[in-house]
């Protein structure tokens, strides 16, 4: 008998456990692979939500800390445009233009970033006049509503008037 012709086992692999070796490993890949690209999509949509909120915030910031320090807000009939007059007569003018709240101050114009369904003029329950803003944000609607301050003659008259229709001192 031929030397070369005996068999010597060497422990290793069949190529059948190398294939089936391969393919568990290519389908692992491909389900962390898919769970990444998941879980990075998830990450994507959550951080422009969470810009979108804070981009609300920032815009109601800016129409609550407008208003505060205005002494008088004058609305025109149409609700899309407001000016606000601080104490120091600085006019700061407000007007929505296709879905979208402008604010001019100074002369320079920003644009709101949260888009706006409706800025309407309405009354509390005290019929107390005050602008209604509606805005869209992840196709949620969210109110604010901020009270329409008279200047101080016109508050004066007011009282005046009617304590001239009650009679009273």
């Amino acid at each position: 008998m031929n030397k070369s012709m005996n068999k010597t086992y060497i422990p290793a692999f069949t190529l059948m456990e190398i294939v089936i070796s391969l393919v568990v490993t290519a389908i692992v890949i491909t389900l962390v692979y898919s769970s990444i690209s998941f879980l990075s999509n998830q990450l994507r949509k959550e951080t422009e939500l969470r810009n979108r909120v804070n981009y609300w915030s920032a815009d109601r910031f800016q129409l609550m800390h407008d208003f505060f320090l205005a002494n008088e807000v004058i609305v025109d009939e149409s609700a899309k445009n407001i000016h606000l007059i601080t104490s120091n007569f600085q006019d700061i003018h407000y007007h929505i233009q296709e879905g979208r709240l402008y604010k001019t101050h100074r002369g320079n114009q920003s644009l709101l970033h949260t888009p706006v369904h409706t800025m309407q003029l309405v009354t509390d329950v005290a019929n107390a006049p005050m602008i209604l803003f509606e805005f869209e944000l992840n196709q949620q609607s969210l109110t604010l509503y901020l009270p329409v301050k008279q200047n101080h003659a016109d508050k004066i008259n007011e009282w005046f008037a009617q304590k001239m229709r009650n009679g009273t001192d």
